[in-house]
């Protein structure tokens, strides 16, 4: 599953289907010798691919209306991944919160180089195909895309092949994130729901849950995220 921030395959199948459409129409009106009944037969064909194509259009508004703009990876000049699968459950149930254990960032310029070099160690050191967030969100009050929608993620145990990463970048030892933050966060679940990309019952959680890499109270992420309506306190893997 593709992000939807990211491709246009709805609107060039809209786009595809008015020329489509423009070319029965053109062959109708110059084609004199077609019979009524051929003509009623293309009018009825003609009116179910128009409901059929608001039908799609609608589905794509609604989701664009809740979907946040997302920095695509080059955005930020992210490097090529390898070989990233599938994610094998799909919608995901569980989107699961990190932070990323850097400095903070306020600028979309600061916020990228911190992104490079994460995605850099993980890709040299730790010999992972890519980043290992979905998707991270900075001081900047902006959301990035690492491996998006749909892929198969790393670093959270039995959650890599059924979660969502969202990575919140700094440290977070005495700081929260903001509420635009949270905002932000809630808007991509949103946009997730919508695209079918995360479970309509998807729940949320901190790393520190899934892992013994990061210890609960090493950081405020655990605290911020069980407040969270969607925080689940004992996950299990489905």
């Amino acid at each position: 599953l593709k992000s939807v921030y990211v491709t246009n395959q709805p609107i060039d199948f809209l786009i595809s289907l008015s020329v489509r459409l423009t070319g029965v129409l053109s062959y109708a009106s110059h084609k004199k010798r077609l019979s009524l009944r051929s003509t009623f037969k293309v009018s009825a064909t003609m009116a179910t691919i128009l409901q059929i194509s608001f039908l799609v259009l609608a589905s794509v508004l609604a989701v664009s209306a809740q979907c946040p703009v997302v920095i695509p990876r080059s955005g930020w000049n992210a490097r090529e991944a390898r070989f990233v699968p599938v994610l094998p459950i799909r919608p995901a149930p569980f989107v699961i919160v990190h932070p990323t254990g850097t400095a903070s960032c306020t600028l979309q310029a600061e916020c990228s180089e911190i992104i490079r070099n994460i995605q850099d160690f993980q890709m040299q050191a730790n010999g992972w195909p890519d980043i290992s967030y979905h998707f991270l969100i900075g001081g900047d009050n902006r959301i990035y895309q690492g491996r998006g929608w749909g892929r198969e993620g790393v670093n959270v145990g039995q959650y890599s092949n059924q979660a969502i990463n969202v990575g919140f970048i700094g440290s977070f030892q005495q700081n929260r994130p903001s509420a635009e933050a949270l905002e932000l966060l809630e808007s991509l679940i949103g946009c997730g729901v919508g695209a079918r990309a995360l479970d309509q019952d998807v729940n949320v959680f901190a790393q520190c849950q899934a892992t013994i890499m990061v210890g609960c109270s090493a950081t405020t992420i655990f605290d911020w995220i069980s407040e969270h309506p969607l925080f689940i306190s004992n996950p299990h893997p489905v």
